[in-house]
């Protein structure tokens, strides 16, 4: 939830509402491109 702080300013779910944004295109992305979707994590080089 949003809440002001006492300057009137918006505060609190900033990132998370980010984090939902990044999950959806996420989601999309594994609709129109499952196999490349599921292969990524894999196929990423950790250093």
């Amino acid at each position: 939830a949003l809440t002001e702080n006492e300057h009137g300013h918006l505060v609190g779910d900033r990132l998370m509402m980010a984090d939902v944004q990044l999950l959806e295109v996420l989601l999309a992305m594994n609709d129109l491109q499952p196999e490349s979707f599921a292969s990524y994590p894999k196929s990423k080089k950790m250093p």
